[in-house]
């Protein structure tokens, strides 16, 4: 069936008429119409659509009320679909040139949200000149989903047009009074070894909240069991009796990435790459590098001695490791920013480490990373985490030695996962109960069962669902058993894409 949909409210738009060879249309709609949405065109329809337009946008001969981009395209014409409707094919015509690249636009921005991967989209390159071009003809540019005649780049002739986004125009706060927002002070401390930074917005003196200074105290603790478990952890390879020189030391990176992967407690937040090179390395030149790694600003090198003579123990760090085992070993440190801001107690970890090329250049260089060659190239990664101390995963999550293996922190992990790899996963059933009987209504829910209907087995045993009942977070289904005896399994939901998620529980499947 054939929709012909007018996107401009310029009569010479209105009133153009479609080539001879196309259908009588079922439906033929001007844009007060369109814009609403809800026109329920059936699946498999073929949507004409006319407007003024360029290689960016349609609607209009001038910039107005109608000015489409891809992105308001295709929410245009989803909101005109019937539910899970797709339309077979779609015409864009144009009174300018260049409408075959905004079609090219509209096909590829489907195409990254994953609709429509069944559709064809036509533009031309030429201008509309009296009726509609006849389909088939060669007026039209085919932009054709992954796949099918070798996608919209080699429709195009190699390079497609970028997408335009819509934008919203950004405008000054509400207020212009800058006495609104005015900065705090901050004042920062390091403990001697550098691993642990304090800061405070209250001042030198002013009291800091109990609860404050149980978590302060709560990363300290960590800070010093990790140290013990680390410092008491021989290296692979290393037979006792164990010299000092077995165990890891606190900047070795496979014992710094095995706890902060593992533990549960580091949550990353942002990773950068810190690039410096240096002609003359200076004292000044010291103190910048340090602010970069702390993302702080310091007044004079006098706060970053600590921090200094953790980075100088990272290079005598490597240099010993080389002279142990001939090889450049990635070496790395933890460093725990415990900040109290305006009354606000916040842990965040500091995590930063060299990769063996840049160890090489500092054993190379120097015994420290305070070095004093002419020429100093380097590059640190920092990886910036929110700490979850033992004393909230104790209040919040169960006891800490039970972390790893509660279910309901199992659980939530999993359905992150799989909002990443868009698995599909089955999250609940209802009713709860763990028997299911015969001719029972049943109803799962999770994520990514995908919009078109799959299957639902339990036991291998084929249960039915219909079309109306799958959506991509709900499936309902009536329980069906013929084997004449009780049978024991969980339930699998197979997806349209033959991918599976399986219940976290066995139901008994009942007979009757």
């Amino acid at each position: 069936m054939l929709y012909v949909l007018l996107m401009s409210t310029d009569a010479d738009i209105v009133n153009v008429p479609l080539g001879g060879a196309w259908p009588a249309p079922a439906g033929r709609y001007q844009w007060a119409q369109v814009a609403p949405g809800g026109l329920n065109i059936p699946n498999g329809a073929t949507v004409v659509v006319i407007a003024h337009g360029n290689r960016t946008e349609i609607g209009n001969a001038h910039p107005g009320t109608v000015d489409i981009n891809a992105a308001a395209f295709l929410a245009l014409i989803y909101s005109n679909m019937a539910v899970n409707a797709v339309p077979s094919d779609i015409y864009i015509s144009a009174c300018q040139g260049g409408i075959a690249e905004f079609a090219a636009s509209v096909a590829l921005l489907a195409q990254s949200n994953n609709i429509w991967q069944r559709t064809t989209i036509y533009g031309h390159s030429d201008p509309m000149v009296g009726p509609v071009p006849n389909p088939g003809t060669l007026a039209w540019y085919a932009i054709y989903p992954p796949g099918r005649e070798g996608g919209a780049r080699a429709a195009l002739g190699g390079t497609p047009p970028p997408i335009s986004w819509p934008a919203t125009q950004l405008t000054a706060p509400s207020t212009d009074t800058k006495d609104y927002n005015v900065p705090a002070v901050k004042h920062y401390v390091f403990n001697e070894t550098g691993n642990i930074m304090l800061a405070t917005t209250q001042g030198q003196g002013a009291a800091v909240t109990p609860s404050a200074v149980a978590l302060f105290e709560e990363v300290a603790v960590f800070f010093a069991a990790m140290t013990k478990a680390i410092t008491t952890t021989p290296r692979p390879g290393a037979t006792p009796p164990y010299a000092p020189t077995d165990y890891y030391t606190i900047y070795d990176y496979a014992a710094l990435e095995g706890i902060v992967n593992g533990s549960g407690m580091f949550v990353n937040v942002n990773r950068e790459d810190l690039q410096y090179s240096t002609k003359s390395v200076t004292v000044t030149f010291n103190i910048e590098f340090i602010e970069a790694v702390l993302g702080v600003a310091l007044t004079d090198g006098v706060g970053a001695e600590a921090l200094m003579s953790t980075l100088n123990a990272m290079g005598k760090q490597a240099t010993f490791s080389y002279a142990s085992t001939r090889t450049y070993q990635q070496i790395g440190n933890l460093l725990f920013v415990c900040e109290y801001l305006l009354g606000m107690p916040l842990v965040s970890v500091l995590y930063f480490y060299l990769d063996e090329q840049d160890v090489e250049t500092v054993v190379t260089a120097s015994p420290c990373i305070k070095v004093s060659a002419t020429a100093f190239s380097m590059t640190i990664h920092k990886d910036t985490f929110m700490f979850v101390p033992p004393a909230w995963i104790r209040e919040y999550g169960g006891d800490l030695a039970s972390v790893a293996g509660d279910e309901a922190y199992q659980e939530l992990i999993k359905q992150l996962q799989a909002l990443i790899t868009t698995v599909p996963m089955i999250t609940g059933v209802s009713p709860s109960a763990t028997t299911i009987a015969a001719g029972a209504q049943i109803t799962l829910t999770g994520v990514n069962f995908g919009t078109t209907v799959g299957r639902v087995l339990i036991g291998g045993i084929p249960q039915t669902t219909t079309a109306a009942a799958w959506t991509a977070t709900t499936v309902a289904f009536t329980a069906v058993n013929g084997m004449g005896q009780s049978v024991i399994a969980p339930i699998v939901l197979v997806t349209a894409g033959e991918t599976t998620a399986t219940s976290s529980y066995e139901y008994t499947l009942t007979s009757s």
